[in-house]
């Protein structure tokens, strides 16, 4: 009998065992399958920068070598949330909803991002189906749990001013969420025309869906994937700050009701994963994230 009872007892230890969160079958947390097989658990997961929607993996992204088409989706406590298409960079489809791009794409192998396509931006609005679903709460839950939730750099357009022969001032304001200290690209520093290089500017668009937008000079890092510690500005944690940029040749933009659109850079592919923390308590913010405001010309 107590033969019996020690391996009754072996067997239901072994049972917890095997149910323990370290497996690909985890209810634990934050999860990606791609094309039916868990690639992705609580595990493998440093934080997630819900702002710039970048996971940042512990080991590098081999998962993804093999997989340059398919489909992926997003779970939180072994319930899917979300799914969406698997592309590679060089692929010239556009699909709808969230989507991972593979080889080649704007970050390194530590870095997953999970982008999403608004049909909203290249055919008209009011198109069905097009709710972004990435900040689902049961996510941010899960991640909260296992101290991988990180909110990010906010980035708010305050006011925009249109005035005659193409100017155009755009006043935003970036907000650091998080309890860690962030370091961002700073156009006082680098310069309005290099920090063009990282993104496309500001932007209006009308009901008719023709976008009016900059044509500013673009200056060019050098080397072409390079950065310097100079370019960024730190914003303690739950700071903010105004930035201002000033376009002197802007297309004209008749009066009316627009979409302003801008989408704040940060860094990319040009960081590695040994330069990301400064520190213990402060890192470069990757990624970028987007800003709208609906607003007037008069």
């Amino acid at each position: 009998m107590k033969t019996f009872a020690r391996y009754f007892l072996l067997g239901g230890l072994l049972f917890l065992l095997g149910c323990t969160p370290n497996g690909p079958d985890s209810e634990a947390g934050f999860g990606i399958k791609i094309n039916d097989s868990m690639v992705i658990t609580t595990s493998d997961v440093e934080f997630y920068d819900f702002s710039s929607h970048l996971v940042y993996l512990k080991n590098d992204r081999t998962v993804l070598k093999e997989a340059d088409q398919g489909q992926f989706a997003v779970y939180a406590r072994g319930r899917e949330i979300y799914a969406g298409t698997i592309l590679s960079g060089y692929s010239s489809y556009l699909p709808k909803g969230p989507v991972i791009y593979t080889k080649p794409t704007f970050y390194n192998e530590y870095l997953l991002s999970i982008d999403f396509i608004n049909p909203n931006d290249f055919i008209g609005p009011n198109v069905p189906g097009t709710s972004d679903p990435r900040s689902d709460p049961r996510i941010m839950d899960a991640l909260r749990q296992a101290g991988q939730y990180r909110q990010g750099l906010a980035c708010e357009v305050v006011s925009v001013q249109v005035a005659g022969s193409g100017k155009v001032t755009l006043e935003l304001r970036l907000t650091n969420r998080d309890e860690e200290d962030l370091y961002h690209l700073d156009p006082d520093k680098m310069g309005t025309a290099l920090f063009h290089y990282f993104t496309n500017g500001l932007s209006f668009r009308g009901t008719h869906q023709k976008p009016y937008t900059h044509h500013l000079a673009v200056e060019k890092p050098e080397p072409w994937n390079g950065w310097k510690r100079e370019w960024l500005s730190v914003l303690k944690s739950k700071e903010s700050r105004l930035i201002t940029l000033t376009y002197d040749a802007f297309d004209a933009v008749p009066a009316g009701k627009y979409n302003a659109d801008f989408t704040f850079p940060g860094l990319t592919y040009q960081v590695a994963k040994k330069d990301v923390w400064q520190g213990k308590s402060s890192r470069i913010w990757l990624g970028k994230t987007r800003a709208q405001k609906d607003v007037e010309v008069p």
